[in-house]
């Protein structure tokens, strides 16, 4: 099977598998990754950034509104070298804003 995906206005993808369930994921996994172009917080345009510090690579989603500058942050899986969209906090509740992080400088933390 082989499939052509838009998931975004600037992003096309060419899929090919075996199966329908594979396919699924496929596409499930390419919108859940990089259907995030545009910032949750002001509606703006967002672009890729993978920033490496230290021999690690951070990857995220960056608002290109230089008011806002939100961020949404992405994790690595410890197989298979996929990424995920953090959506929520360290005790598992759903950031607001679908993960869409700007910096308080009163708090000293990305809320």
């Amino acid at each position: 099977m082989k499939a052509t995906v838009k998931v975004s206005p600037t992003l096309l993808f060419e899929i090919q598998t075996e199966t329908q369930k594979s396919m699924f994921q496929e596409l499930a996994a390419l919108q859940e990754v990089f259907s995030n172009t545009v910032c949750k917080r002001c509606g703006s345009e967002a672009r890729f950034v993978v920033r490496s510090v230290d021999d690690n690579d951070f990857y995220e989603m960056r608002c290109t509104n230089e008011k806002c500058r939100a961020r949404l942050h992405y994790g690595v899986n410890k197989k298979g070298e996929t990424v995920f969209p953090k959506r929520k906090t360290d005790d598992n509740k759903y950031h607001a804003f679908a993960g869409w992080m700007i910096w308080d400088k009163d708090a000293g933390k990305e809320i």
